[in-house]
């Protein structure tokens, strides 16, 4: 089943994507969420009402209460940029403010700090209710979506000894995701096999399936949640394959082939649907990132406080 948040007559609803209507959802998504994750399709409360697909909006399929989890550098393919082996007993992860979030077919902003935005397709779980403990994590999903983990590439410090996420990651209306939840029952509980794709122009840059993450869904949810319990609404981003700009901009400077203005961007997962988007313009106050205005600071002496 096909979950969808999305906007008819000036009203912002959940529903059900059945045929060619939408069936808005009855209750609150805590109310439902975890009936769903729970019983599957068959337990959703649906209205009798329909509103025509044609006739909505649809946004980015987010609940009110979410937080926005990634895992960083989690598919082989993708350790040009970290070593496979610090990847064995830890993870690279991180939160981004729900700012970020766009929904399908939102243009995507051009931050004002970078001249290196580069795309991540992922797959995105959505939790339906806590982890319960002792049982497997999977089974508190509610489903699984489409986002693509924008990233300004060129945010490190100016000392280069570490990565600002907050300036790569965290920044507004940047995120796609959508265009909708498919729920858990598709899949099963065990670690989705689906096939990820992302073209730039109609032209494809990563192709790879999810079974390449060296964490899989169950361990990367556990991790989250002994450090910070997932709620209801909660986004979990598991990493993106390789193919990113990046990696070749690592190999050699200025072959990074970058996000552009105006670039048409499609993200594919099997088994859910595509995300599309747009890259924005750069505004009048596009600078790249502004090292001139970074102060350095003298080495403190004697190594103290």
């Amino acid at each position: 089943m096909k979950l969808v948040r999305y906007r008819a007559a000036d009203q912002v609803a959940w529903g059900a994507i059945v045929d060619d209507v939408v069936k808005p959802l009855v209750g609150t998504f805590d109310d439902w969420a975890p009936r769903i994750t729970a019983g599957g399709a068959d337990a959703a409360p649906l209205s009798a009402q329909s509103v025509p697909l044609s006739d909505v909006q649809l946004l980015s399929p987010v609940a009110p209460s979410a937080r926005f989890f990634g895992i960083g550098i989690n598919f082989q393919s993708h350790t040009e940029m970290a070593s496979p082996e610090a990847r064995r007993d830890t993870t690279l992860t991180f939160t981004v403010p729900m700012e970020s979030v766009i929904g399908p077919d939102e243009e995507l902003r051009y931050p004002d700090i970078t001249d290196k935005l580069d795309y991540e397709v992922e797959l995105v779980g959505v939790m339906g209710m806590p982890v319960v403990a002792g049982e497997q994590a999977t089974r508190s999903v509610l489903g699984y979506t489409i986002g693509c983990d924008t990233s300004a590439r060129d945010t490190g410090t100016p000392a280069n000894a570490t990565v600002d996420f907050y300036s790569m990651k965290g920044l507004d209306a940047t995120k796609p995701l959508g265009p909708w939840i498919v729920t858990r029952d598709e899949f099963g509980d065990a670690q989705p096999d689906l096939m990820t794709t992302t073209r730039v122009n109609g032209e494809v840059r990563q192709h790879e399936s999810t079974t390449g993450m060296t964490w899989g869904v169950e361990r990367c949810l556990n991790w989250i949640d002994k450090r910070s319990a997932l709620h209801a609404g909660d986004q979990v981003w598991f990493g993106t394959p390789g193919g990113v700009a990046f990696e070749a901009e690592m190999r050699q400077p200025g072959t990074g082939r970058f996000l552009n203005p105006g670039d048409e961007l499609e993200f594919e997962i099997e088994g859910i649907g595509v995300l599309r988007n747009r890259v924005g313009p750069k505004s009048p106050n596009h600078v790249g990132f502004p090292w001139s205005q970074i102060p350095v600071l003298p080495a403190a002496a004697g190594g103290g406080k």
